[in-house]
């Protein structure tokens, strides 16, 4: 039930009416009573009652100055207390409209600048605050769920540098009580009871709240107030005010942390929108490039067919054989590039399979040296071979294999100038076998380096005229290599040329699922 605010100033009239009309009616009866002896004497004509009359008009008389003396005293008393309630309901609406106004400032401020941190909004509590409350120092500590220990994240006012980052555990001190009660607190200098231990006494507080900061009943905070050597006491209206403050300020933390995630979420979205629009471009210059290494062996089979069936009776044996070899090797370039589309499927579903048995890896370099050295010679590039004859057979996937030595030496020859050195050299590092095409061509920078076993990535040309691949070599030697257990590095110099080295285990079981150790991996790898 809600008390009237002047209640009591009601009842203390109440009695004091009752009290003076009781002295009334007693000086009522005693006039009465004093009326009727003064008669009977005079009746008597006596000296003595005359006197007796002129001491009943004096008692009289002093009980009418003493009532009236009474009276005015006790009105003194009710206009004080009047006007002492007076001002405090006066003090009690100021302050109700100062943080009614406080809040809506707060509301409106966050609704309107969604980009205002939490970090920021405590820092504007704990600045005008105190000027509400007519306190000295304000802070604001919130709980870190993940250790358990509410951190100072706001504090200004009279020494708030002692606030600052400072750490209290739940259940610990004055704010770790409130924290984990849940419940308000207010203390006045000594009357400290519990918490004397934790009084600053080299401070002089004359008297503090701490009221907890609660998002759906859980305790995410802890709101602090505090006079420093003041005349005045906090009063429970003041905490009454600073709880109901407290659930704006709790409402205010709860908006921000939303707008807070919703900015992680739309850096997010913006971050993958861009990696759409990175992966969409890859993808029409992919379908571009495919397009046109279909196109090229296509119209090139197409040519000759026509010709072979045009002039099937007068073009000369040596010039069928030429156009029947050009289709073939035509031919061969689509079904090597269909068969890297299916491995690229296959990798990217996580199905592709392994065909191991044990294979020399040094005639496998031999094979794709056979199929690129007219490449090689046809630019003027030494193509050299130089294999370690010692090495041991190892279980693996040789048509893999060879597609990944025909990818790398083949990117060494497409990316040297004339008269340029492409080195392919094997030998046994400990438990591995390390696979080297070392070239003297245009290099490759830090950027690309990064990028470079990435599907569709592309090396930047030079100004010569080289043909343009799909972006899936070395995606799908990298995926090669890791099936095997192994793994391959690159190392370049801008215009001096790239070295890619293949490590490869010499022992690999044939039921086993293959896996890269980094720590058994050689020392030259560290980097």
């Amino acid at each position: 039930m809600r008390k009237r605010p002047f209640g009591a100033l009601e009842r203390s009239n109440i009695r004091y009416w009752l009290i003076a009309c009781l002295l009334l009616m007693v000086f009522a009866t005693a006039t009465a009573l004093l009326y009727v002896t003064t008669r009977d004497n005079l009746r008597s004509a006596d000296a003595f009652i005359l006197h007796n009359g002129s001491a009943v008009i004096v008692s009289l008389a002093g009980m009418v100055i003493l009532f009236c003396l009474y009276m005015f005293q006790r009105q003194i008393d009710l206009a004080q207390l009047r006007g002492r309630l007076f001002r405090e309901k006066v003090q009690v609406e100021t302050l109700k409209g100062k943080l009614s106004e406080l809040s809506a400032l707060f509301e409106v401020g966050t609704a309107i600048n969604l980009r205002l941190r939490l970090d920021g909004i405590m820092r504007i509590i704990v600045r005008r605050l105190p000027n509400c409350l007519g306190a000295d120092r304000a802070s604001i500590m919130i709980l870190n769920p993940s250790t358990g220990i509410l951190e100072c994240k706001a504090a200004w006012g009279h020494e708030s540098e002692r606030a600052q980052n400072q750490k209290v555990k739940i259940g610990e001190g004055i704010s770790g009580w409130v924290a984990a009660e849940g419940r308000p607190l207010l203390l006045h200098g000594r009357q400290l009871g519990r918490f004397k231990a934790f009084a600053k006494i080299d401070q002089k507080i004359t008297s503090a709240m701490s009221v907890p900061i609660k998002l759906k009943r859980l305790t995410v905070g802890v709101l602090n107030v505090t006079r420093v050597e003041s005349d005045d006491c906090f009063k429970r209206q003041h905490l009454r005010l600073l709880c109901r403050f407290a659930e704006n300020v709790a409402g205010v933390i709860r908006k921000a942390n939303i707008y807070e995630k919703l900015d992680a979420r739309k850096i997010l979205l913006e971050e993958t929108n861009q990696d759409l629009m990175s992966l969409n471009q890859m993808k029409e210059v992919f379908l571009a490039t495919l397009s046109h290494e279909l196109r090229s062996p296509l119209t090139c089979i197409v040519s000759f067919a026509e010709l072979l069936h045009e002039k099937e009776k007068t073009l000369p044996e040596k010039e069928r054989r030429k156009f029947v070899s050009m289709m073939h090797e035509q031919a061969c370039k689509l079904m090597e590039l269909t068969e890297q589309l299916m491995d690229l499927s296959k990798l990217e579903k996580g199905v592709l399979e392994l065909e191991l048995t044990e294979i020399d890896i040094n005639e496998v370099i031999h094979s794709a040296y056979v199929a690129l050295e007219p490449t090689a010679r046809s630019k003027n590039i030494e193509l050299r071979m130089d294999l370690d004859l010692a090495l041991r057979p190892i279980l693996a996937d040789g048509t893999k294999l060879r597609q990944v030595v025909l990818n790398l030496v083949g990117n060494a020859i497409k990316f040297t100038d004339e008269a340029g050195r492409v080195v392919v050299s094997t030998r046994a590092s400990g438990n591995w076998i390390e696979l080297s095409v070392e070239d003297t061509g245009i290099g490759l920078s830090n950027e690309e380096i990064s990028r470079i076993f990435g599907l569709f990535a592309q090396v930047s040309q030079s100004s010569q005229n080289r043909p343009k691949g799909l972006g899936l070599g070395l995606y799908l030697v990298k995926g090669f290599v890791d099936l095997h257990g192994g793994r391959v590095t690159v190392e370049s110099v801008k215009g001096e040329g790239t070295t890619f080295k293949v490590y490869l285990p010499t022992k690999l079981e044939k039921d086993s699922e293959p896996h890269v150790s980094e720590e058994k991996l050689p020392v030259s790898l560290a980097a």
